[in-house]
């Protein structure tokens, strides 16, 4: 089982990456990032991040990157990027700031009674800081980047989602409205089975689109249920 600092590098590296992928592609993507040696001043998870940025970047795998990602500090009211580990030590923040070349993609800010207007500007200086190194990823895609497969779009008919959503609908609410997830899992199957008995002659050969509407109609209601109801699936 990875550490708990394993896991929590991998996820600030997942969440600026993860988004600009589209999201009706479902092919299999990994991303391996091996430690080799480290420079205690040089925190790895950024080095990773820009890493795997370069590495997506140039392969054949769709991506509407890259990003960048930098560490901010702020010590006597002056903001330090990609502080070093004394600096660390000493800092008001650590603000980790990923972006790419038009807007802020991830946000993780830790900090020590700081205004608004300071955090804003940290995060700001973060963004311009990134610039450099996406210009720097552009060039080497540029040079030795692979073309682009092309995928089968798992993004159902607007239709097909909408008659599998008013069938389901109520049944997916009441198996969702647990705190338990494998009670949850459970009471999904049956509906699961309920719906391809019901569509998979209306649409031969959709069974993967099928699951697909059934997922975004738990994710309609999920979201419905935190806007409207400040109620939360947990689990």
């Amino acid at each position: 089982r990875p550490s708990e600092k394993a896991i929590l590098t991998s996820r600030v590296i997942d969440r600026p990456i993860r988004p600009l992928f589209d999201k009706s592609m479902r092919n299999d993507v990994s991303i391996v990032c091996t430690v080799m040696s480290v420079d205690p001043d040089c925190q790895p998870e950024i080095v990773a991040m820009i890493g795997a940025s370069i590495a997506i970047s140039i392969s054949d795998v769709p991506w509407n990157g890259p990003i960048s990602g930098c560490s901010v500090g702020m010590i006597d009211g002056e903001f330090i990027i990609n502080p070093t580990e004394e600096q660390r030590k000493l800092s008001k923040m650590a603000t980790t700031v990923a972006s790419t070349s038009s807007r802020i993609a991830m946000i993780e800010a830790g900090a020590d009674c700081v205004s608004d207007e300071e955090m804003y500007n940290a995060i700001m200086a973060g963004h311009e800081a990134n610039q450099p190194i996406i210009e720097f990823i552009e060039k080497i895609k540029a040079e030795i980047g692979k073309p682009k497969f092309e995928f089968a779009s798992l993004e159902p008919d607007h239709d097909m989602f909408e008659a599998i959503k008013a069938f389901a609908e109520e049944d997916v609410k009441a198996a969702l409205d647990t705190d338990d997830k494998t009670v949850r899992d459970e009471r999904l199957k049956p509906i699961y089975e309920k719906v391809h008995e019901k569509f998979d002659e209306i649409y031969p050969e959709s069974e993967a689109l099928i699951d697909e509407c059934l997922y975004k109609t738990q994710k309609f209601i999920v979201r419905r249920w935190l806007l409207d109801e400040q109620k939360r699936v947990d689990g």
